[in-house]
Parts: C-alpha cells; structure tokens; sequence
C-alpha cells in the first residue's frame, strides 16, 4: 500500500482528498501547511507520493516538491492553469492536475505513479 502526503493548506481539499485516498487503498497524511508538510516529509519512512497544492501560505507546492525525499513521487496541483508551473513540475519529475480534480482521476494517476516507481 503507497505512502502518499497530501499538504494543502485548505483544511476542506485536505480531507476530502485524504477520504478519496484511504478509500482507495492508500496509507495517507496530510498536513495544512507548508511547515507541517516539511516536517512530514523527514517521516520514517518517508512517503512513496506527494500531493501538494501549489500555493501554500507565502511558500510554494515545488518548494517541498525539491526537497521530496529522492524517489517519492510527485502530483502538484492548482486551481488555475498555469504552463510555467506545469513546466517546472514536470521538470521535477512530477503531474500537474488542476482542481477540482476528479477522485477516479486522481487515484488513476497515483496508480500510474506508483506502478512507475514499483
């Protein structure tokens, strides 16, 4: 079962995202800041994917998407489209989704992921 670390600082994304996820099968956190989302991701063992909105407070989602634990799998997502974001997330190796994301949707693509880390 995949590790998976949502942080998003809407506490009613977080759990409605966390929900979508544990019924799915998957062993998930979440945290509804860009520090709580740091600290989490020192967890032992760290998570297998990170979800993470990409603004979080004064941070940013890729701030924590560079300093993911090496072969921790990325989705950022964001409620507006933005190609630059889009870009720098998958140069980082990650998927961009834009919300509001469908729950078939997004278990399809951490599927997708996990299956490519596997």
């Amino acid at each position: 079962m995949a590790r998976v670390l949502i942080v998003d600082d809407d506490v009613e994304v977080a759990d409605a995202l966390k929900e979508i996820l544990e019924r799915a099968g998957f062993d998930v956190k979440s945290a509804t800041s860009f520090e709580e989302g740091k600290r989490m991701l020192t967890d032992t063992p760290p998570p297998d994917l990170l979800v993470t909105d990409i603004r979080l407070g004064r941070y940013n989602g890729l701030q924590l998407a560079v300093i993911r634990p090496a072969g921790t799998g990325l989705i950022v997502i964001s409620g507006h489209p933005d190609p630059t974001l889009e870009a720098e997330t998958a140069r980082l190796g990650g998927t961009f989704l834009l919300k509001p994301i469908g729950a078939q949707a997004l278990i399809e693509t951490l599927g997708v992921i996990s299956r490519r880390q596997g």
